[in-house]
């Protein structure tokens, strides 16, 4: 064997011994992974002030340890208070398991709301690799009291009025 030979073959050998310890090192990180709920928001914030009634959204981001990992189902449920929610008491709604990639603006579809009541929530996802991901942290979401809100400006530049608002209630 001639010393090119050898060189190459030793270098090789060093790549396989490396590429081995790369993978024992990754493989604990992929297999034991990881997989929660972070971010969680009803139109678009976290714990808003007030949604209106009509299509409710809710999203999440994933977080996980592992590589390539995507969401495959998700479990929302909505209680009148967060001591039921906790309690698995979902009095308002439960979508159950729901077979879905979607986890940006998924809507509302149960019983109707009240204005003036805030309403608990959390979601947990399932993953590519049929992990469950722990509950999220539990958000809050009052219903306005107000349907909708009309501006009426007063065009004359001596009313003292200048801007009135008015509430149009349910």
């Amino acid at each position: 064997m001639n010393s090119h030979s050898h060189k190459l073959e030793n270098l090789m050998c060093r790549i396989r011994t490396i590429m081995l310890l790369l993978f024992m090192i990754l493989l604990p990180f992929q297999v034991f992974a990881n997989v929660s709920v972070n971010q969680v928001l009803c139109e678009n914030k976290i714990n808003p002030m007030g949604v209106n009634l009509k299509e409710i959204a809710f999203s999440w981001e994933i977080y996980s340890t592992g590589f390539d990992v995507a969401q495959i189902a998700y479990h929302r449920v909505v209680a009148s208070s967060k001591d039921k929610l906790n309690a698995d008491d979902y009095d308002v709604y439960n979508t159950d398991l729901v077979k879905s990639l979607q986890s940006i603006r998924t809507m509302y579809n149960g019983k109707e709301l009240q204005p003036g009541t805030s309403y608990y929530w959390k979601v947990r996802i399932w993953d590519n690799q049929n992990r469950i991901s722990a509950w999220s942290d539990v958000q809050t979401f009052p219903i306005r009291l107000c349907k909708s809100i009309v501006v009426i400006q007063d065009k004359k530049p001596s009313s003292v009025a200048g801007l009135l608002s008015f509430l149009i209630f349910w």
